[in-house]
């Protein structure tokens, strides 16, 4: 299982959001580096709007090596949600969505997903050991 030190993280944030963009230290970085995340596993990236949040998941998820991904936006989206939970299946990686007004604080279910995921694919027996997500894609 993969300990909170080795687990990387990207987070996409929204910049219609530039009032929070400051707290993201305080909301995102902080519970995360009191999990034992590593500052320098952590990495931010900007996208133009919310409408923009699931493609910047999704360039996360195709062209890096994170575990998981954070994804900041200015105000709860159905849509967003939905697209964000489909990216979650297809590509066999936890996504956390939080926006203006969510809960924040300690609340790492990402990391927490992350480990889960870790610790099952573990116990798999190796000729059973699943591809990796980006030999899973369409």
């Amino acid at each position: 299982m993969l300990s909170a030190s080795e687990i990387r993280i990207g987070v996409v944030v929204s910049r219609n959001d530039y009032r929070r963009i400051m707290d993201i230290a305080t909301e995102i970085y902080a519970p995360l580096l009191r999990r034992g995340c590593r500052e320098s596993n952590i990495t931010l990236k900007y996208v133009p709007s919310d409408f923009h949040l699931a493609l910047g998941t999704l360039f996360f998820a195709e062209y890096t090596d994170v575990d998981g991904v954070i994804v900041v936006g200015e105000e709860f989206d159905t849509n967003i949600a939905k697209s964000l939970h489909e990216l979650q299946i297809q590509w066999n990686m936890p996504v956390e969505y939080r926006y203006n007004g969510s809960k924040t604080g300690d609340d790492c279910g990402l990391v927490d997903m992350i480990q889960l995921q870790s610790e099952m694919a573990g116990e798999l027996p190796e000729e059973k050991s699943p591809a990796s997500r980006r030999e899973n894609i369409n």
